[in-house]
This record gives C-alpha cells, sequence and structure tokens, in this order.
C-alpha cells in the first residue's frame, strides 16, 4: 500500500488505493449467510425452522410410554412399584393408636426442659422424666467424698 500524501497531523491518508489481491477470499464477502445459502442440508433440517425432527405420532409414542423400560415389571416384594413422591398422614401404617389420632394425648411431655432451674448451683440431670438436681455443685468448690464441698478443695474420707 502506498499512500501519496498526509492530511492534518499524519492521522489519515489520502491517495490510498486498496485493491484485493488474495484470490481465495473475494473481495465482496458479506455479513452473515441466509439459511437458503447452505448447500447440502441434511433433509430432517431441510425445513429451515428449529422445530423437534420427531413426528407428531412419534412424540406421542414416546409421551405415551416414557420411551424406556416398558417391557419390565416390578419384581422386588420390598419395594413397590407405585412408590410415589411424599406421603400424607392418612396413608401410614402401624402408628400407635395415640398417636394416630393426632391430639397428643398419650405423648409424655417433658417438665422441665431449663438447666439450672431445679436447685441452685446443681447442675441437673435428667431421670427419664424430667430434669432433676443433679450430683454436680457448680458454685466454683471442688469436692471429692462429699457432695457439698465447702472450700476450694474439700476432701471428706482416709488419704492414702
Amino acid at each position: 500500500m502506498k499512500a501519496t500524501s498526509f492530511i492534518g497531523d499524519g492521522g489519515s491518508l489520502t491517495g490510498v488505493v486498496d485493491t484485493e489481491s488474495d484470490p481465495t477470499v473475494p473481495g465482496n464477502i458479506k455479513d452473515g449467510i441466509g439459511w437458503n445459502e447452505i448447500s447440502d442440508r441434511p433433509s430432517g433440517l431441510d425445513d429451515g425452522d428449529q422445530d423437534t425432527h420427531l413426528t407428531e405420532a412419534q412424540v406421542d409414542t414416546f409421551i405415551g410410554n416414557n420411551g424406556y423400560l416398558t417391557s419390565y415389571t416390578e419384581t422386588d416384594p420390598t419395594v413397590l412399584a407405585s412408590v410415589k413422591d411424599g406421603v400424607s398422614w392418612g396413608e401410614l401404617s402401624g402408628i400407635p393408636a395415640d398417636i394416630a389420632d393426632g391430639d397428643n394425648v398419650g405423648v409424655i411431655a417433658e417438665n422441665d426442659p431449663k438447666i439450672g432451674t431445679n436447685i441452685t448451683n446443681y447442675v441437673p440431670k435428667w431421670d427419664g422424666i424430667q430434669l432433676v438436681k443433679g450430683t454436680i455443685y457448680d458454685n466454683g468448690n471442688v469436692g471429692i467424698g462429699t457432695p457439698d464441698p465447702g472450700e476450694k478443695l474439700t476432701v471428706a474420707g482416709i488419704m492414702e
């Protein structure tokens, strides 16, 4: 390419002649190509739409049998073929009668769920029904052989 002069600050050239000299790329290439300009289109795509390539009958057949495992039946007796997502309360079997009626009668309630409210400084313990006075006293004193240490360390009994 040869320029014959500069304009202004030299940012533009005048007298420039640009010709296409590459024989493999024509000078009139356009942006994009139309569907009808593509040759050797597969027959299934040749209608130019983006719809399914199955016929309506093929789609109906597939939907009717989900397209897989249609000739198999459930043979495992521990898993029902009718297992579904979610079970309602009424479908459960073997529920104890006092629970099945839904009125909570017969359900043992926790009477004292708060730790430390039975007797001050005694850590409560669970007796199977409720929290009761425990044997650990948490006033900062440690007792060995005594339930009521009066000092930081109280030892009762014979030391060997």
